[in-house]
């Protein structure tokens, strides 16, 4: 019994009907507490590490599909120049 009430006076208290909510209710706040000290015990967050691109990859990313298939054309063209396949490269490949 809580200090200073007497008997009587606890006797003639009314009946909290909502006690169990208003429980429930302190036992949530609490846990947010709770949760809030772990959190700021925890360690800070670390600062990420940005990857580098490759040089060209800007150009790269300017490319359409006309420029990509003109490069590789290019390399087929080299291809077929570098193993002396001249004018029948083409329609081997095909």
């Amino acid at each position: 019994m809580p200090q200073g009430l007497t008997v009587e006076a606890f006797l003639t208290l009314q009946e909290d009907t909502a006690i169990d909510a208003e429980i429930a209710e302190k036992e949530r706040e609490l846990e947010a507490v709770k949760q809030a000290d772990q959190i700021k015990s925890r360690a800070g967050l670390s600062e990420l590490a940005l990857p580098t691109f490759p040089v060209g990859f800007v150009g790269l990313l300017g490319k359409t599909i006309e420029g990509i298939a003109e490069d590789a054309e290019h390399c087929i063209a080299n291809q077929i120049e570098t193993h002396a396949m001249h004018e029948r490269g083409e329609p081997w490949l095909s």
